[in-house]
């Protein structure tokens, strides 16, 4: 069995994660961007991918995000697998890092997966997928002070509302695949919710569970990890109301009102005015500002394009391309390019 949490970003996702890691049996991966950047690595090299893939995985595991997992992935566990294809790969390292780990199950949690869940469906037919989903209203304005997201709320309502239209397409393609919860509720009725969940994946609840701790296998930004630490995630979920300007309500509501209906959110109906509309242009206009101060994000990126460039060029040079001594593959060793 396999196991995909799934989600809008600043939904709850992480949260989930640390729970479900607690388990004896679950090895739970974050962020680890599988199936969005690094198969668009992958799609590069076209039908000559099996040729090349023993190249590209420690070049992937010397880049960022997968430089941040730990237990770094052990490239030496993929020997002797039958890899042919780039699911094979994918599937291969997860497998790898959890047996690293003792365990027997791997879930894999990376939001903007949502969005690819066609694919995943098809290449994995054996996997579940969690999804989890939040009220659009804290969670884009989230998404707005974390430092990866974007600087306005219409922009992060927008995501929200894709991620969550993603979610209501599988469950309507494969019902039995899919166990949908609300944040909400996990956090006020964690036991319940848990427990339901442990059922639908075929396994007990263990009290572990009910007691996540933040740890160093889960990438996460510094905010959210202070407040998984200070366990300022509690029964009160309403705390945005306080913090969130009411123009950031009004655009928010406008937007998310009909995918928030299908997944049984009541946020009413608002009307924006033309001063909504430009506080919120004023918003994004923030976001030069925002990026520019995003080093993090900016070294992943150009990780990522170091990555695609390789894998556009490595099929036109006769001669394999070693990696720079160095460039092994662990966690935060820099990438050295040749």
């Amino acid at each position: 069995m396999a196991v995909f949490i799934i989600g809008p970003p600043r939904s709850g996702t992480t949260l989930l994660s640390f729970m479900l890691d607690g388990h004896r049996d679950l090895a739970v991966m974050v962020e680890s961007h599988l199936f969005g950047a690094y198969r668009s690595v992958a799609e590069q090299l076209g039908d000559r991918f099996a040729e090349f893939w023993p190249e590209l995985v420690p070049r992937m595991l010397a880049s960022r995000p997968l430089a941040y997992i730990e237990p770094g992935i052990d490239p030496a566990r993929l020997d002797h697998r039958p890899i042919a294809t780039y699911p094979d790969l994918a599937r291969a390292m997860l497998e790898a890092w959890t047996a690293q780990r003792g365990k027997k199950v791997w879930v894999e949690k990376t939001p903007c997966h949502t969005l690819c869940w066609p694919y995943l469906l098809e290449h994995f037919p054996n996997a579940r997928f969690v999804a989890i989903i939040r009220d659009p209203r804290p969670s884009a304005a989230s998404l707005v002070r974390a430092r990866f997201g974007t600087s306005a709320i219409s922009a992060a309502t927008r995501r929200w509302v894709r991620h969550c239209d993603a979610i209501d397409a599988l469950r309507r393609a494969a019902p039995e695949r899919l166990h949908l919860l609300r944040y909400e509720d996990l956090v006020r009725r964690p036991r319940t919710e848990l427990t339901r969940l442990c059922s639908f994946l075929g396994i007990e609840l263990e009290e572990a569970m009910l007691a996540p701790r933040p740890n160093s296998r889960v990438m996460t930004d510094a905010v959210n990890r202070r407040h998984l630490n200070n366990r300022v995630i509690r029964r009160d979920t309403e705390r945005w109301r306080q913090s969130m300007p009411a123009y950031q309500r009004r655009v928010c509501a406008s937007i998310a009102r009909a995918s928030g209906r299908r997944l049984g959110f009541d946020i009413g109906h608002a009307a924006v005015s033309t001063q909504d509309r430009l506080l919120d242009w004023l918003d994004h206009a923030w976001l030069v500002v925002k990026k520019a101060r995003n080093l993090q994000g900016q070294a992943e990126q150009l990780d990522q394009a170091k990555l695609q460039l390789w894998a556009r060029t490595r099929p036109l040079i006769t001669e394999p391309l070693p990696l720079a001594a160095g460039a092994g593959g662990g966690p935060h060793t820099p990438v050295h390019w040749p």
